[in-house]
């Protein structure tokens, strides 16, 4: 009878690398030969575990839709921006200049000389603007459509690996510089998953602790 690792108490760091950046599900193996089948679903199961215990997925939907807000409201407020400084044109013959500080924060860095003025060159500046944005437009996108199948992989209950190699690296740096002591022989995926529970409850009372303090 063939037997394998399939909770993350009893999975090292070390064997979850192997697997999930790998492929090389065999370090599961306890006896016998399980089919690989058997195998990948027995790290989907510790992966499972893993997320939730942790609450990486919550921390990573969270993420995604707070940064798909931030580009939302960069890309409306430069849109509007444009639009309000041509209608304002069009009416005064002049840019509004006090509200170039709308779009400045975003990197765009618009002049208007009151002694020497030029509504072309000013217009041509401002049509500039929208290919310089294209690219956030494009990462929208692209963000919108990694949260809908995250969404909608979790609800139909597929796998979906939710750290790349380096990002799951730097996180167990993070942790030991937090003084977490991780052995990757010997330190299991459960012991990883309630370290970053931890710290992220331990952030979170100084964040509640901070916003309380007087000013």
């Amino acid at each position: 009878m063939s037997r394998c690792i399939d909770n993350a108490a009893d999975c090292s760091v070390k064997q979850f690398m192997e697997c999930a950046f790998k492929g090389k599900y065999t370090v599961l193996i306890l006896d016998g030969e399980p089919p690989d089948d058997e195998l990948k679903r027995a790290f989907e199961l510790i992966y499972d575990q893993y997320t939730d215990l942790s609450g990486l997925f919550i921390t990573r939907e969270f993420e995604l839709s707070a940064y798909i807000s931030s580009l939302e409201r960069r890309i409306n407020t430069v849109a509007r921006f444009i639009e309000l400084q041509k209608a304002f044109i069009a009416e005064f013959n002049i840019p509004f200049v006090t509200g170039f500080g709308l779009v400045k924060k975003y990197g765009h860095k618009l002049y208007w000389n009151h002694e020497s003025p030029d509504i072309d060159l000013f217009l041509s500046k401002l049509d500039a603007i929208p290919g310089k944005e294209a690219k956030y437009k494009t990462d929208l996108a692209a963000k919108k459509k990694e949260l809908f199948d995250m969404q909608r992989k979790k609800i139909q209950g597929e796998f979906n690996l939710l750290e790349s190699r380096k990002q799951f690296v730097m996180m167990l740096n993070r942790l030991q510089q937090s003084k977490f002591v991780i052995d990757k022989n010997n330190t299991s995926m459960e012991e990883v998953a309630l370290m970053i529970k931890d710290q992220r409850d331990q952030q979170e009372d100084m964040r509640a602790q901070q916003s309380f303090k007087p000013r």
